[in-house]
């Protein structure tokens, strides 16, 4: 009986997964695409006013920008609340860093705009580049932590062992960018 409970699974999972990468070979040909192994998707990440601008929350004096937000010491959690007029526009290219800013005390039962962490806060997920050449980039991760990730080439930090270790294989993403 055992065995054929397993059996089961197994059919039912193999089933499951011939199904996923169906569908995963449908969307490909759209907004979805494989891309040296990966699949990459283009999605909308922030609601913009009808003239290209981002949208600024009114009384704002002062406008900071954070690269490479990660999430851990945020500039919006820890620099903001000394600022009432400021606002705080956050670059973070790390999928799963921008997923945590995003959902940072966020309720099923209340909405919000593209891009929004809070009223004073968007976040895109973006890597900021040193020239124009390139919508994309190379975000490079190395050591074992990704607080480290950059569009730069690896080399020993000697006050951070876990940050940018040549001596590790890199975890190679491509990031969208915007030029500086």
């Amino acid at each position: 009986m055992a065995h054929m409970a397993r059996s089961f699974r197994a059919r039912h999972c193999c089933r499951c997964t011939a199904v996923a990468f169906g569908v995963l070979g449908v969307l490909a040909s759209g907004a979805w695409e494989k891309h040296n192994g990966k699949l990459a998707a283009m999605l909308d990440v922030l609601d913009m006013l009808p003239n290209g601008t981002i949208p600024i929350p009114d009384g704002t004096r002062r406008i900071f920008l954070e690269v490479g937000a990660n999430s851990i010491n945020i500039m919006a959690y820890e620099e903001l609340p000394l600022f009432p007029d400021g606002f705080v526009i956050s670059f973070e290219p790390l999928l799963h860093q921008y997923a945590a800013l995003l959902g940072h005390r966020t309720r099923p039962d209340e909405m919000r705009r593209l891009g929004e962490a809070s009223e004073r806060n968007l976040v895109l997920p973006f890597a900021i580049a040193p020239d124009g050449d390139s919508d994309s980039a190379e975000l490079r991760i190395a050591g074992s932590a990704d607080t480290c990730a950059s569009l730069l080439r690896e080399h020993s930090a000697r006050d951070r062992p876990e940050c940018a270790n040549p001596d590790r294989v890199a975890s190679i993403r491509r990031a969208p960018t915007f030029a500086s």
